[in-house]
């Protein structure tokens, strides 16, 4: 299962990095070892992976900083997709939310999930959560968890957040 993770950084300095160090801790970095298929030549790319998890996966971060707000000192531990606002532009949940899903079902997630509150949060507990919304056969394309919404492409299809 691949699954993408939007983290908005729009709280105090020290709530955003805390809320990196508080990611850092529930995650190991996988480095992949990968193949070019027209020059045959090697590369390295890297995913996280929630420890303890229980089933095979897969995990990439999407960092947002508002316009405004400090680039956390911290946001470089955690490698992920960035976009940093150098000008105010539509900040509000449906464009950060919308970003995070859109970008994340481009590369490949089966699941997004929009971290609210990442103190609220317990992947492990998410997991039956991210089966069924991954589930081709289930209508299901969003849910309301406390501290997150979870989500997949084919909600993004139909507009994302309202």
């Amino acid at each position: 299962m691949k699954i993408a993770v939007t983290l908005v950084h729009n709280k105090s300095d020290k709530e955003n990095e805390a809320q990196i160090k508080a990611v850092l801790a529930l995650v190991d970095k996988v480095v992949d070892t990968n193949v070019d298929q027209e020059t045959g030549a090697e590369f390295l790319t890297n995913h996280y992976e929630f420890k303890d998890f229980g089933i095979p996966h897969e995990v990439n971060f999407y960092h947002i900083v508002p316009y405004g707000i400090n680039r956390p000192s911290n946001l470089d531990q955690l490698d992920g997709h960035k976009v940093i606002y150098g000008s105010e532009f539509q900040m509000n949940e449906k464009t950060f939310f919308d970003w995070g899903l859109k970008r994340g079902t481009d590369h490949g997630a089966d699941v997004s999930i929009y971290v609210e509150d990442i103190n609220k949060l317990n992947f492990k507990q998410l997991l039956p959560k991210f089966e069924k919304i991954k589930d081709k056969q289930d209508p299901t394309e969003f849910l309301q968890e406390s501290g997150a919404k979870i989500a997949n492409v084919e909600y993004i299809k139909k507009g994302g957040l309202k």
